[in-house]
């Protein structure tokens, strides 16, 4: 009789400590049932790991799997997979084959949030960065290095739990004095790879930050819908870089330095409002959102007038 032994891990790659599902499926000419044999799995050094019973006839095959932890170091490392002659389940011969199982270190991200659009000139600012594993590790207490435009690091921040309702996602809190330079620029975050039991991939992420001068003049905005009248909340109000959104009320307020500016006001289901001109005094906008509607003329009489 001949038989054939096919083996599937997955996930593969898998990560250095993480679970793992070992397949293992052995096939017969002619076909024949082998289950309840016992297969050894076997590490790099041929000790045995665990064993593996064959518990399902199916499609001509006798199957069986397990889960195992894949080893804490990263690297290949082979599995040895060993059927001893089993005549009980007609195996006259021993029947073993390898597979490779590639382990990286864990991956690393980085992330940056609530970094405000628009930063003054040697004012204080603050915004939010996290770290985050592939394999779910603690990272609380991990050094997380902010850099400028000029590889200059700028800030360090430790981590100090999770965000939220997250559960990976460790963060901190980086406050700092603007530089007294105008313009939008790339910064990056890193997280160094070192310092942990399992080895972890360096993580890096760039993101822009934009320095204006002191906006002096205030700029209020009311959006309302042109049918109804009806004020329109969360409407996102911009004049780049500044931003905003407007209150339940369909208010807010932008403060610009003086200069020419195209301000934007939109909201979900409306045409956007534009309007474009010299900010040199404070201003009060009224912005008339005009709905998007493939309604006829007589159907949004009925349902706005």
């Amino acid at each position: 009789m001949d038989a054939k032994m096919t083996v599937h891990i997955s996930p593969n790659p898998v990560d250095a400590g993480a679970e793992f599902t070992l397949n293992v499926a052995i096939k017969c000419d002619p076909p024949w049932d082998m289950c309840t044999g016992r297969l050894s799995i076997c590490d790099t050094n041929e000790h045995e790991i665990t064993q593996l019973v064959l518990t399902e006839f199916k499609d001509q095959e006798s199957r069986g799997s397990t889960v195992l932890s894949a080893p804490a170091k990263p690297g290949p490392a082979k599995l040895k997979i060993l059927f001893k002659a089993d005549h009980n389940v007609g195996l006259t011969e021993d029947m073993q084959t390898e597979v490779l199982l590639v382990i990286p270190p864990h991956a690393s991200s980085v992330a940056v949030w609530d970094v405000p659009p628009a930063i003054q000139t040697e004012k204080e600012f603050s915004f939010h960065i996290g770290l985050r594993c592939s394999a779910g590790c603690a990272l609380k207490g991990r050094p997380l290095e902010v850099f400028d435009q000029n590889d200059r690091i700028v800030a360090t921040a430790i981590t100090i739990g999770t965000w939220g309702d997250t559960q990976a996602l460790h963060y901190a809190k980086v406050t700092l004095v603007a530089p007294n330079s105008l313009g939008t620029y790339e910064w990056r975050v890193c997280a160094p790879s070192s310092g942990l039991e399992v080895p972890h991939s360096r993580a890096v992420l760039k993101f822009p930050v934009t320095f204006v001068r002191e906006g002096k003049y205030e700029i209020r905005i009311n959006a309302t819908n042109a049918l109804t009248g009806k004020v329109i909340p969360k409407a996102q109000v911009v004049a780049h870089p500044f931003r905003s959104i407007t209150d339940s009320d369909g208010n807010a307020t932008l403060c610009l330095p003086a200069g020419e500016y195209r301000l934007l006001v939109s909201a979900a289901d409306h045409e956007p409002y534009i309007i474009e001109g010299t900010v040199k005094d404070d201003m009060e906008i009224m912005a008339v959102l005009v709905p998007e509607t493939d309604m006829t003329e007589i159907e949004l009489e009925r349902e706005y007038m």
